[in-house]
This record gives structure tokens, sequence and C-alpha cells, in this order.
């Protein structure tokens, strides 16, 4: 499609529009490689941050439970930690024995509550923990601090050692690595989309924004042109650029699934995306301020 727009410009040759196509393509394919990577790296940072609070509560709750309770685990974890190297399956270990622990003394208010930091259910004959599988699915460079840190703290504190040190100590790890989220991703879209312009300009093409006061859904050939390329890149399964009756189909087919569905799933589901996330990968204002930037660029500079 985006080929098709190109190449039906009677200035421009074949060769080149193929050209302006694949040079489209890579800059697309760099601009979906950022915002995967920015996505990659804020769900991290959020996962880091809710681990963390979740070992800091599991701790309180070790530190609050009743005096039996508390010595239980202490002397659970301290047993865990001291009769092997500390290892991701030492960390593993000491999930399945607190888990074990706090579940068989659930009737404690305590107990339920780090249960519900856990997030532990059975599942027939399998114990489920689902923070464990968070714990797995952090950066190997988090899990090696934590395993250091248990070692040095075990070291420090022999058998004095409570459980609640331990997942104080955890948390404490998660809440110092660095990282902030940023979830704005138009400056990336913005960058994308110049250099789209500057292509364009080199193949001899004007690229521009255009409306139509009769249709608000109306995008330019460069707009469409620079938005054929990211969905290819970053959503080639998108039904965004079918024909309207296609669309309408499947809108008619997904509500009609949407009543067959269980009323408490329909409450779910009805909450959708937001509008900005699913109307248009390329704004209008990602085209204005990208324009802006590059003519900016190639206007000569007044004597």
């Amino acid at each position: 499609m985006a080929y098709n727009l190109a190449s039906d410009r009677r200035s421009l040759s074949k060769p080149v529009a193929r050209q302006l196509v694949v040079d489209a393509a890579s800059a697309a394919y760099e601009c979906g490689r950022k915002i995967n990577e920015r996505s990659r790296m804020n769900a991290q940072i959020e996962a880091l941050e809710t681990l963390g609070k979740k070992f800091a509560r599991i701790a309180n709750c070790a530190k609050r439970a009743r005096a039996s309770l508390c010595h239980e685990l202490d002397h659970a974890v301290v047993d865990i930690l001291r009769h092997c190297p500390i290892d991701r399956e030492t960390i593993e270990a000491l999930f399945d024995t607190v888990d074990r622990i706090f579940e068989a003394n659930r009737d404690q208010e305590p107990a339920r509550t780090a249960l519900t930091a856990l997030g532990s259910w059975d599942d027939g004959e399998i114990r489920k923990i689902p923070l464990k599988i968070n714990y797995e699915a952090l950066p190997s460079l988090s899990q090696h601090g934590i395993e250091t840190r248990l070692s040095k703290l075990l070291s420090a504190t022999n058998t004095s050692l409570t459980a609640a040190e331990v997942f104080y100590a955890i948390a404490a790890v998660l809440g110092t690595e660095p990282g902030e989220v940023h979830p704005e991703i138009a400056a990336l879209m913005v960058s994308y989309v110049a250099d789209l312009a500057g292509q364009w300009r080199s193949a001899g093409l004007a690229p521009g924004r255009a409306h139509d006061a009769n249709n608000s859904t109306y995008r330019g050939r460069f707009h469409r042109f620079a938005e054929y390329a990211l969905t290819a890149m970053v959503d080639p399964g998108t039904r965004r650029h079918d024909s309207a009756d296609e669309i309408e189909n499947y809108k008619n087919a997904v509500r009609k699934n949407y009543r067959e569905l269980p009323k408490e799933v329909q409450r779910v589901a009805r909450r959708g995306l937001r509008r900005s996330d699913w109307e248009w990968l390329i704004s209008d204002d990602h085209l204005r301020k990208a324009l802006a930037e590059t003519t900016k660029k190639i206007t000569p500079a007044t004597p």
C-alpha cells in the first residue's frame, strides 16, 4: 500500500519508489524497536517496584505475626539459606517454604495478608505462587544482586537472622534499582516521521499535511505512507487499513461474540482501550511537529 502511494507519482520512477519504501521500512523498524525497548524497560521498572512492595509487605507480616509463627518462619528461612549456596533454586525453596507456613497459619491475619502478596493458590495437586514466577522473570542482574545481599546478610548475622530481615533485604535491593518510567512515545514517532520527510524530499516529493472538511478521518498521502510503513513493522496483523465494509463486518462479529459472553466478563471487556491507543498510529500532531522540525533544518539562515 505504501509502495502504491509512492509509485503512482509520475515524477517518481519505479526503482526510486521501491527504494523509498525500503528506506521507510528501515526507519519504521528502528522506530518500532525503540518503542518496544521503551515498553520493555517500563514494564521491567514497574515490575521491580511492584515486587519490592510485595516483599516489604511479606516482611511486615512476618514481623508482626504471633511469636510462634515468627519463630517458625525464622528457623525455616535461616535453615534454607544456611545449608546451600544462595542461588535461584534457594530463593524458590524460600518461596515454597514461607508459603507453606503461612498457609498452615492462615487463621492469623498477617498470614492471610502475606498469602495475598504471594498470590498463592491450589491448582489441583499443584501449588501456584505467582510471586515466585514474577521473581523468576526478573533480570539476572537483579537476581544476582538479591543473592549477593542475602549471602552478606547471612554471614553478618548467622543464626540471629529473621525472616522479616530477609524479605526487607530483598525489597531493599529491588527498591534501589535505577530507572524511571517514561510512557510517552510521541518523540519517537515524531523522529520517525521527520526521517521519512527527509527521504521524501530527497526523492523530489513534498511531504505535507492534508485535510478534508467533509471527512474527518481523511489522511494525506504522506500521512498514510508513514502510517503504512510503521504499521507493517509494529502491528502487521492490524485491521486498521481494511475497507469500511470489512471493518463493519468485523465490528458486527465482535458485537455478536460480546453479547454471548457472561455478564461478569462483559463488565471487564467493556473498559477497552483509550481512543489514542487504537485510532491512528500517526496522529496529525506527530505530523505537524515533524514537518515543523524538518522545515527548520532545511530553511537557510537569514544573512
